[in-house]
């Protein structure tokens, strides 16, 4: 069953689900890939806060869309 993308930012983050503000560091984000990669995959959302509030990414910061877009399948 695939879960509407609301609903999971309103369950909260969780062992296969993390949020990440846009600032978020580039080694932060590698660890925190490196882990799900490692135990059963998940999903990280950037440009949501810790509390669940979605904060977007700033449009002019993106280059080509397409290379931020990574789907981890067990």
């Amino acid at each position: 069953m695939v879960k509407d993308i609301r609903q999971v930012i309103q369950d909260g983050e969780n062992s296969l689900v993390e949020f990440k503000t846009p600032d978020v560091s580039p080694q932060s984000l590698a660890e925190e890939i490196s882990a799900f990669a490692n135990v059963r995959g998940g999903e990280i959302f950037i440009g949501v806060s810790d509390d669940g509030r979605v904060t977007g990414i700033d449009k002019a910061r993106i280059k080509n869309p397409e290379e931020y877009t990574i789907y981890f399948e067990d």
